[in-house]
């Protein structure tokens, strides 16, 4: 792994792999999924939010932290730096990230906002809890929860 990603300062890694596999994580886990500035540097948007929003339990959030592609490469010009060559999409931004959530139906979108200081962007979402029966009874045997706890009674 590069040097770059190895440490946050003093703090090792603590979890290292590839943002595109949460192999460690089964479906539904965890509550939020949190990243700022790494989705841009792959090249298939998609595919990364469906394997994140997977591991979100229902109602869990997943909060992006972006940089608006556009604004990012004015700034740098502005401040005599280089883009960063790892950006994939030229039109990355928030209506970029819109589009692509419109192929996840179980994505609500909480919170954005499209401009955040120089560049930045954050948009919030929520994992919706199925409406579809089976789907819901899928989810609640993933969970581990028996038929009596459906309506509060014990087994």
């Amino acid at each position: 792994m590069p040097q770059p990603y190895t440490h946050l300062g003093e703090h090792p890694l603590n979890l290292g792999g590839d943002a595109r596999d949460l192999k460690w994580f089964d479906d539904n886990v965890l509550d939020y999924v949190y990243s700022s500035h790494c989705l841009e540097d792959f090249e298939d948007t998609e595919s990364l939010l469906k394997e994140w929003l997977r591991v979100l339990k229902p109602k869990g959030r997943l909060v992006l932290l972006l940089p608006d592609q556009k604004r990012y490469e004015d700034y740098c010009r502005k401040v005599g730096a280089e883009p960063n060559p790892g950006h994939k999409i030229k039109e990355f931004g928030l209506l970029y990230i819109k589009q692509v959530l419109n192929k996840f139906p179980y994505a609500e979108i909480l919170a954005e906002k499209d401009f955040l200081e120089e560049y930045n962007f954050y948009i919030v979402l929520q994992k919706k809890i199925p409406t579809h029966r089976s789907k819901l009874r899928k989810w609640i045997q993933k969970l581990g929860i028996e038929r009596s706890e459906w309506y509060g009674k014990a087994s």
